[in-house]
């Protein structure tokens, strides 16, 4: 459905630029700023509608940020996955920071993350899916602008001469596959009042429509017929288990019964029931069967979970070694760096002292940049640490001068993020 602007809308674009659709619109955005670095590095597109409705929703100037700094990766349809490392770059912030941000986010409802996993099952990428996002600034706008706002499609209720006053649920009904065609069914129970008047939905029909539901699903052999003349209400955690069942063609009130006798058994054969390939008579009536009587897994589930388990027991072990290659690495990389250091120190006093300038002036930097004392004493602790200290002297002699030609040629094999990764990983 296309939006058309309010009156009120295009009179305050009127104030502020040009109307959408004009020729100055239209212009690129070099034509726009200029030729140089600031267009050659490209622009990222934010929606206007964040811009207009951040703040009712609750969002931070943090958080927007981080918004604009995840979206400048959202290269096509699908939903960008840049590092937490390049975002805490972009962000000029940590990793942790980037992440309670993250998670401020999420808990307003406005973004789902997922991290995807390798065959190995490391984390690979973050996924960051603003579809929330999305749906909760349409809702500000249709707030603002009611008559925009798409109407709900209307279903067409489906009559016949015989009964049409008959709602849709018995049509409904009668055509799905399931318990209700098995041979020795009574069609006669599926009878309700003949009327032929306009069917208004009425808190009183509402009443009679789940009654005449109990008693269309009730089976006529059925040893307890009075469960199906009443409407039969299921425990909260129990509605999710009574629309699967429903949804594999087990009527409402066999459904609700077996719910409520054997909740664990009807959990069971809904994992069974995947690996069933024929039924006898229906889906519906095999379901209803295997949980009253107990039915086995069948062999196919059996040899799933045998490969599962086989799977998971490889994969264990492949991570186990992965974990122990990794801090050998480690190992390895940290006593390299000790030795450069204390050769750097011996050897080389005046870049040595240079490298310990840089790194309490960068202490320095993180201090004031955060006031409260817990975060002072966080990075005051951080930066005292061995690990830390590694890491900022390999990025310094890294980016300047390095007078000891060998950890200039270590340096090259080992670029500085990925001693920042190996030394992180063994905080």
């Amino acid at each position: 459905m296309a939006i058309t602007p309010s009156r009120k809308s295009i009179e305050e674009a009127a104030h502020d630029g040009p109307t959408p659709g004009t020729s100055a619109s239209r212009l690129t955005f070099s034509q726009k700023w200029g030729d140089d670095p600031f267009t050659q590095m490209g622009h990222t597109q934010v929606p206007n509608a964040l811009v207009e409705y951040a703040a009712r929703l609750g969002l931070k100037s943090e958080e927007c940020w981080l918004i604009c700094c995840v979206l400048r990766f959202k290269y096509s349809a699908d939903n960008p996955r840049p590092t937490q490392e390049t975002l805490a770059r972009l962000f000029g912030q940590s990793v942790d920071t980037v992440q309670r941000t993250v998670k401020k986010i999420m808990a307003k409802n406005l973004l789902k993350v997922e991290r995807a996993r390798s065959d190995g099952g490391t984390f690979t990428h973050t996924i960051y899916d603003f579809t929330p996002l999305r749906f909760a600034l349409n809702e500000c706008y249709y707030q603002d602008h009611p008559q925009d706002r798409p109407k709900k499609p209307i279903v067409p209720q489906i009559t016949t001469p015989q009964n049409c006053g008959m709602d849709n649920f018995h049509h409904t009904a009668e055509l799905r596959p399931g318990p209700s065609h098995e041979p020795g069914r009574n069609s006669a129970a599926r009878t309700t009042p003949q009327n032929c008047g306009p069917n208004k939905k009425t808190e009183q029909q509402e009443e009679k429509k789940d009654s005449s539901r109990a008693t269309f699903d009730q089976r006529p052999n059925s040893p307890d017929t009075s469960v199906a003349a009443v409407r039969v209400e299921e425990p909260e955690e129990d509605k999710s288990l009574v629309a699967y069942l429903r949804e594999h063609g087990v009527n409402r009130a066999d459904a609700v019964r077996l719910v409520n006798e054997e909740p664990d058994e009807c959990r069971r054969q809904l994992e069974y029931l995947p690996f069933v390939t024929a039924f006898k008579t229906s889906k519906g009536a095999y379901l209803r069967s295997a949980i009253e009587q107990g039915f086995g897994p069948p062999s196919a589930y059996i040899k799933a979970r045998q490969r599962q388990e086989h799977a998971h027991e490889q994969t264990t072990g492949a991570a186990a070694d992965r974990a122990a290659m990794q801090r050998k690495r480690r190992e390895a990389l940290v006593s390299s760096l000790r030795g450069f250091a204390a050769q750097m120190e011996l050897e080389q006093p005046e870049a040595f002292s240079r490298f310990t300038a840089y790194l309490e002036g960068e202490l320095h930097l993180m201090m004031q940049r955060f006031s409260a004392r817990a975060a002072q004493e966080s990075y005051r602790k951080l930066y005292s640490g061995e690990a830390k200290r590694l890491e900022r002297f390999a990025t310094y002699f890294a980016a300047n001068p390095c007078p000891l030609p060998a950890l200039a040629a270590w340096l090259v094999e080992h670029p500085p993020l990925t001693v920042a990764a190996l030394l992180q990983d063994g905080r």
